[in-house]
């Protein structure tokens, strides 16, 4: 546990790195870094962030990856943060049995585009959506589509088919994870030119099946998903033209992995 005086005086630090640990409270006294232009809290057990962050109006790069115990982002958190140039938060709040308080993470997450939106410097983003309304006011967004890198969708449950086609039109998306949509039964996705280089499906339905190309896509990884028997059918990936082009729509694959309860099956 980090305590309140910890940052009493430290106001010319600019870089702050806490990732890969297991504290679980960030300390009110992190206001007392006025200077702080990067901040990186990903991998770590933290519940909330703290609204004293609006005091860090220098902070240029906040990273929240890989942070399942977080509950609360406060509103107006983001938006105050009005120097904001990079903003990761990929898979925030999604470990089993976290209850999601009134705050940017709640399953209404439409308050948490708006804010992202507010955002006047912003040039990289990654974020976790968990609902059909939200993906769609992301996606008409110009600002935020031509700006996103990353894109988590989870907890699509009760939907019986996602179509990401819409998805070809975020030239700079690289990464993309689907999790937690159970209830999926057809996954579309349609995409060419370069980028998206990952996709990651989390506890999807042994039913979902892909259509269309992944002409770019290099690693594929499925996990938690034992009730999926085979993620790629090898007799149509080796298919090629007359004139030896890959007709494959994993033309480009590498890797392919599995990872089921901890396990991993490579491809």
């Amino acid at each position: 546990m980090i305590s309140d005086s910890f940052f009493q005086f430290m106001p010319s630090l600019r870089v702050l790195d806490l990732s890969k640990n297991s504290i679980t409270e960030l300390p009110r006294g992190i206001s007392n870094l006025v200077s702080l232009q990067y901040l990186n809290l990903s991998q770590t057990n933290i519940k909330e962030l703290p609204i004293e962050l609006k005091n860090l109006d220098k902070l240029k790069c906040l990273m929240l990856f890989h942070m399942p115990q977080l509950s609360s982002i406060p509103e107006q958190l983001i938006s105050s943060l009005s120097m904001l140039q990079v903003i990761f938060m990929i898979n925030c709040g999604i470990s089993d049995g976290v209850v999601l308080k009134d705050s940017l993470l709640s399953d209404d997450n439409e308050a948490l585009v708006e804010e992202l939106e507010s955002l006047k410097y912003l040039h990289d983003l990654g974020v976790t959506i968990t609902n059909a309304s939200a993906f769609k006011r992301l996606l008409s967004s110009d600002k935020l589509r031509s700006h996103m890198s990353g894109l988590s969708l989870q907890n699509f449950n009760g939907s019986s088919s996602l179509n990401l086609t819409s998805l070809s039109n975020v030239q700079r998306l690289l990464s993309l994870y689907v999790s937690n949509c159970g209830s999926l039964e057809d996954l579309e996705i349609d995409w060419a030119g370069e980028g998206k280089e990952i996709v990651e499906s989390n506890y999807l339905n042994p039913k979902v099946s892909s259509h269309n190309s992944y002409h770019s896509l290099v690693t594929l990884e499925i996990h938690d998903c034992d009730q999926m028997q085979e993620v790629i059918d090898s007799g149509k990936c080796a298919k090629s033209a007359g004139n030896g082009e890959n007709l494959s729509p994993f033309a480009k694959l590498q890797v392919t992995e599995q990872v089921v309860e901890g396990s991993r099956v490579g491809g």
